[in-house]
């Protein structure tokens, strides 16, 4: 996993801007955050169209306010730049949990993709129907 420098909301975006990536925000201090590291590995190998990066909250406090992570560990899935979900909160994370989260952005995503598809059908369907009744 990859330990992001600091940097600025915008160089992150930037970072993002291209492809699949779970990010874990974390600190070295918080006994929450050492709960759920020995389980990271096994959690990216479970995701390998997924890029795991890591950002520490002593290094981008202001990155941290900007993005509105004010609990550790959080996890955020990001696409080509875009949020798609988003565990943010205080509370202990166990293996099982992250997995969880992550399945579910997946599937989210990708119902989201296939219902604007049908929107896209049913839209032109829509045409169709309304050229075919003024001839």
């Amino acid at each position: 996993m990859e330990k992001l420098p600091v940097m600025n909301k915008e160089e992150f975006e930037k970072r993002l801007s291209d492809g699949k990536y779970v990010v874990e925000f974390k600190a070295d201090w918080c006994p929450d955050c050492s709960f759920i590291k020995p389980h990271l590995p096994a959690i990216e190998a479970d995701f390998p169209e997924y890029q795991f990066l890591q950002v520490d909250r002593e290094e981008n406090l202001d990155l941290f306010r900007e993005l509105n992570v004010f609990g550790i560990p959080s996890f955020i899935v990001y696409e080509n730049g875009r949020e798609v979900d988003r565990l943010v909160n205080k509370a202990r994370k166990t293996k099982e949990e992250v997995e969880n989260f992550i399945q579910n952005a997946i599937k989210w995503k990708y119902e989201d993709s296939v219902m604007a598809q049908v929107v896209g059908i049913i839209s032109l369907l829509a045409i169709l129907f309304s050229l075919i009744v003024k001839v």
